[in-house]
């Protein structure tokens, strides 16, 4: 084995099995966040959605905590809330706090990973976790060896990187009021060639249902006409929040990404709001078909275009 091969294939386990222990310290981190949480009692908590207004208040900071502090996808399907506020003793805002350090180290660690090996070509270096791991361990011949026996004892592939790498919201003291908002709904709508479109469509897989047919549309246009491309994008929860620093009312609006925790021994006033499913329509969405021309590839037609070719 030459010295190059061998100096890769030590980088390599060095980096999988510094992942095996970020993740066994980020989980740590999680039980240790959750027994001190547990233990706060009945400190209070405040679920908003309707869904759970039936819980105990014993329920809801069971339910609450769970939320935070699951790592792996959600098998059993259990409703978890979207947001809420939970309150802490500072025991457990310092528990929080670790366990938001060993995530931002988990992550760090990840991206670390995925800039060394970006060099290997036979490496999908943006896709999944397990799947960049799984090429890793091919490149350096340690299919069957044990860090690949611990990755497998681990479950890795069902790991949930979004839930590993969320942050814990830990809210200002002295907090006067919390009211929640969805942000609009919108897309974005960009523009391509039909020659794009056509690239975007022999992308798709050859077993697709809707290949052939989308390939034959776009044949039959003009390659100098232009088709939007349009795509959706989720609501987005928010909080305003206001609260006293220095005996002045501040106010502040922050991203929700789960339950709001605040180490103040009283929740504030608090409004959830009235569910909305309208959504707004920028300006490009007004310029084309509600009507997907082919909607595997989020393909849309101009209003304009659409209409010059209907008349005679």
């Amino acid at each position: 084995m030459n010295t190059e091969k061998l100096i890769e294939e030590t980088q390599i386990n060095q980096a999988v099995d510094g992942l095996c222990h970020k993740l066994a310290t980020l989980e740590q981190a999680v039980h240790d966040f959750k027994a001190q949480a547990m233990a706060d009692g009945d400190r209070p908590v405040y679920l908003p959605e309707p869904e759970f207004k039936a819980l105990s208040a014993t329920q809801q900071r069971q339910l609450a905590i769970e939320s935070l502090c699951h790592l792996w996808h959600n098998d059993s399907q259990r409703p978890m809330p979207k947001t809420g506020l939970l309150s802490l003793s500072p025991a457990s805002i310092a528990a929080a706090q670790q366990l938001n350090a060993s995530k931002q180290a988990f992550k760090l660690h990840i991206k670390t990973m995925r800039q060394q090996f970006a060099q290997h070509k036979s490496i999908k270096n943006n896709g999944k976790l397990a799947t960049l791991l799984d090429h890793l361990l091919a490149q350096a011949g340690l299919r069957d060896g044990p860090l690949k026996h611990a990755m497998q004892a681990l479950n890795i592939q069902r790991l949930n990187l979004q839930r590993c790498y969320c942050q814990l919201r830990i809210l200002p003291e002295h907090l006067e009021s919390v009211s929640w908002t969805w942000a609009n709904c919108h897309s974005e709508v960009q523009k391509i060639s039909v020659g794009d479109a056509i690239d975007l469509c022999q992308a798709l897989p050859d077993n697709h249902p809707t290949k052939p047919g989308a390939l034959q549309i776009l044949a039959s246009m003009p390659v100098t006409e232009a088709l939007a491309y349009k795509k959706d994008k989720n609501r987005q929860l928010r909080a305003n929040i206001s609260f006293y620093q220095n005996q002045l009312l501040q106010r502040k609006a922050v991203t929700v990404s789960g339950i709001l925790l605040t180490g103040d021994d009283s929740l504030p006033r608090s409004r959830w709001p009235e569910e909305s499913t309208q959504t707004r329509l920028t300006r490009l969405d007004q310029k084309i078909h509600s009507s997907a021309l082919i909607p595997a590839l989020h393909l849309y037609q101009y209003k304009a275009l659409a209409k010059q070719k209907t008349e005679p």
